[in-house]
């Protein structure tokens, strides 16, 4: 069947990149945006298998984005994981943090995501893409 193919959406460009080389030793294919039109256009252009959106995206919110995306291709035909956070960049801020993400997390699931991590883990984020791509 071949290399699945990943759109990576995310702004910080370090970041971007610790995803993207996560995934491509996991002999995924990867494409990457760093804004929600860049993102939209190659969606009209390409077939991707799944969609990971970061806590950051340029010119429009992340839930935005999600939302445009959930608009043309439903749950099954372009899975989405929506990360909201860096691995640790939180945990020793304020409890309303965890407020702030259980709120943006609960509103990515309603908009449509398919998963929500609350920060990046690169064992457990492989593990969610291999069950979605595997049960698509």
């Amino acid at each position: 069947m071949g290399q699945k193919s990943i759109l990576v959406i995310c702004a910080t460009m370090s970041y971007q990149k610790r995803i993207c080389d996560i995934l491509q030793l996991n002999e995924f294919k990867v494409t990457t945006a760093s804004e929600g039109f860049h993102a939209l256009s190659l969606l009209d252009t390409e077939v991707f298998s799944l969609v990971v959106i970061g806590p950051d995206v340029r010119v429009m919110g992340a839930n935005e984005v999600l939302s445009l995306i959930r608009s043309k291709f439903s749950k099954t035909t372009l899975p989405i994981i929506r990360i909201l956070s860096e691995s640790g960049k939180f945990l020793k801020e304020s409890e309303m943090q965890d407020l702030t993400n259980s709120l943006e997390s609960n509103e990515s699931l309603k908009l449509g995501a398919n998963e929500v991590f609350k920060e990046f883990d690169p064992r457990k984020l492989i593990k969610k893409i291999n069950k979605i791509l595997s049960a698509c």
